[in-house]
């Protein structure tokens, strides 16, 4: 497979390692619920969107276009 933009793979790569090592870490906090939300509900949710974005900027490097 060949990658067709080297700064989108970067930065794709880079937004899903960081995504997922802050999601890792909003684990510490306590959850709560959709309702009472704890200290930990929004960085989780927050760092899960940042990993997928990423997961689709690398996807979308390493497509190669058709004519």
């Amino acid at each position: 497979m060949r990658i067709k933009s080297q700064r989108d793979f970067w930065s794709g790569l880079m937004f899903v390692v960081v995504g997922i090592i802050f999601a890792v870490g909003a684990t510490n906090y306590s959850m709560g619920t959709s309702a009472r939300p704890g200290a930990g509900y929004f960085p989780l949710l927050l760092s899960i969107i940042m990993a997928i974005l990423g997961a689709i900027v690398l996807f979308k490097s390493l497509t190669i276009e058709s004519p």
